[in-house]
């Protein structure tokens, strides 16, 4: 587990409102966004934010020393 090291980049894109309306099993914003979701919080973050359900979003072209990814397979 990696949480805390850096933000990392989530295929979602970012609506604010979207798990109001989103399905409960695995759901999936494919919505055309130019901001996409982070998760995990990092090394500079409050405690509350380290951990994978807390739910975060930038801009897909910005980089930070604070966020990566993760190789998932």
């Amino acid at each position: 587990d990696m949480a805390g090291n850096v933000w990392e980049w989530c295929q979602d894109s970012y609506q604010k409102d979207y798990y109001r309306k989103s399905p409960s099993k695995d759901p999936f914003n494919a919505f055309p966004s130019k901001y996409k979701v982070l998760r995990g919080g990092c090394w500079n973050s409050d405690r509350g934010k380290v951990r994978s359900a807390y739910r975060n979003y930038d801009l897909l072209t910005d980089r930070h020393l604070e966020i990566g990814f993760r190789c998932a397979w």
